[in-house]
């Protein structure tokens, strides 16, 4: 039986007390989009990749395990993908067989056509050869040269250069709490609040923007910071403390209270 991704994502995050809009706050995902994937709908997320991270970026703000729901997706994607290949290629198959008998006296008729047309311009040929082959002799006189045929040289090949991997831009953070709960407050580089609220220990949230993100923090010391897939750390030992995040940061310095 498959197993209801949509309902272990749903049951996590009525237990943490989150509503559908606030992991698409959260998350940055459309509330359509999250409903649907509740409800084992992924169509709306254009493709499996797309699925995947999606499935990966709300597992991790309700708490559910991302392995074991991206294992399920998988499986299902490698039973879909055989059975949609075997609808496409059967009727070309049959196409193929009822084909056959039709070609095969075609290419009869096609060969037997070609044979009477052969012999019949041989015949034509050979009593035309005999009466001009006199004035068809090509004549050296006068120091004439044969002309000669220059056969075009290949163009050389040119091997395409490989696509450089794109570097990320922009600020894409995540905020885990390990050790206690934490309240945040996230500010876009527009000066607009993205989240406001408080995360409890274990939880963890998302945030981009394609300049700089502001994240001011109740208790630092509880908190744990990525960017762009790379650790910063914790921002501060204890307390309330704010950082600016941008594309260059690579750790946390001396943080302003």
């Amino acid at each position: 039986m498959t197993a209801p991704l949509g309902s272990v994502l749903a049951a996590a995050r009525e237990a943490r007390g989150l509503t559908v809009d606030d992991i698409a706050a959260t998350t940055r995902i459309r509330a359509s989009v999250v409903r649907a994937i509740e409800c084992d709908d992924f169509s709306g997320c254009k493709g499996d990749f797309y699925a995947r991270a999606r499935l990966r970026t709300i597992a991790g703000v309700v708490g559910a395990d991302s392995g074991v729901l991206i294992e399920e997706f998988d499986r299902r994607v490698a039973e879909r993908v055989p059975a949609e290949q075997m609808r496409a290629e059967a009727p070309a198959q049959v196409h193929r067989v009822a084909a056959r008998p039709a070609s095969r006296w075609a290419v009869a008729a096609a060969l037997v056509v070609v044979v009477i047309v052969a012999v019949l311009l041989g015949v034509h040929f050979t009593g035309q050869g005999a009466r001009t082959a006199a004035v068809s002799l090509p004549s050296r006189a006068h120091g004439t040269q044969p002309v000669r045929t220059h056969r075009p040289s290949a163009p050389p090949s040119h091997r395409p250069s490989p696509t450089p991997t794109p570097t990320p831009t922009g600020v894409h953070v995540q905020v885990r709490t390990d050790t206690g709960r934490s309240w945040l407050l996230v500010t876009s580089s527009s000066g607009a609040t993205l989240f406001e609220r408080t995360l409890e220990a274990g939880q963890a949230s998302s945030f981009s923007d394609p300049a700089k993100l502001v994240i001011r923090f109740g208790n630092a010391a509880a908190v744990h910071v990525s960017m762009n897939g790379r650790a910063l750390g914790t921002p501060c030992n204890g307390g309330t403390c704010t950082v600016a995040i941008t594309p260059s940061t690579t750790s946390f310095g001396t943080a302003a209270h």
